[in-house]
């Protein structure tokens, strides 16, 4: 890893922990909390617009930047400053964060392949996603149940093969394991979320500490797909 690229990695790791100590002693949607979450997000897009992009696999991984980007938006802001328009803000956040995972999906699957060990990678996927979406589903109706199954496939797919980058031999052994790390942990943050979105009871949906999974696996996710958006070089 080069200097740069820890000093990147750093910044966002220190931003990561200013946002958990202001979770505890403010309110979820306080104003002061969806401010630094914006902010952090879209420093990672703006810098991502700044670097000169070496090739295909480079600019498939800014336009996924872009998605998240436009994500947040919905989802962070438009759900603190405008709470009565979740109706609106979810669905298109749902759709713009499905369209970042479908982008990364087209960057994880080179190589892809049906073997042995693709399919025992799918495992710790399902382990995930399955519980999940027993507890959740029930309670989800009309166009938002839509949505929800045709982003948990496009979520699952993307962890799925973010692992499978570890084997499949497409990108060299530091990226691929950036890629799965952060694929995985874009599930975990993206199982949080839907928790906060979809599960009945307040006690849980609006805790502080689902809050604080929610972002000790998105801010990194995130900084690790940056960090290989500055590499030279990606492939083996």
């Amino acid at each position: 890893m080069s200097q740069i690229q820890k000093i990147i990695l750093t910044i966002f790791l220190v931003d990561l922990c200013g946002i958990l100590y202001l979770q505890h002693p403010l309110e979820i949607k306080n104003p002061i909390i969806g401010v630094v979450l914006f902010t952090v997000i879209m420093s990672l897009v703006l810098a991502s617009l700044m670097v000169k992009k070496k090739s295909k696999d480079h600019q498939t991984i800014g336009y996924a930047i872009l998605f998240i980007g436009l994500g947040d938006v919905f989802l962070v802001i438009s759900g603190i400053f405008l709470p009565d328009y979740d109706h609106i803000s979810n669905p298109l956040g749902m759709l713009a964060f499905t369209c970042a995972y479908a982008t990364l999906s087209l960057l994880f699957a080179k190589n892809f392949a049906l073997q042995k060990s693709d399919m025992l990678k799918a495992i710790p996927v399902l382990l995930v996603i399955l519980p999940v979406l027993s507890i959740l589903l029930p309670n989800i109706q009309g166009v938002m149940f839509i949505l929800a199954i045709v982003f948990s496939l496009v979520v699952s797919f993307m962890a799925w093969n973010a692992l499978c980058c570890l084997h499949r031999g497409y990108y060299n052994n530091k990226v691929a394991t950036r890629f799965a790390i952060a694929g995985f942990l874009m599930l975990l943050s993206d199982m949080g979320v839907a928790f906060v979105l979809f599960y009945p009871d307040p006690a849980i949906s609006q805790s502080a500490w689902l809050q604080n999974e929610i972002w000790i696996t998105y801010v990194p996710a995130w900084a690790l797909i940056f960090v290989n958006l500055l590499e030279e070089k990606l492939v083996a």
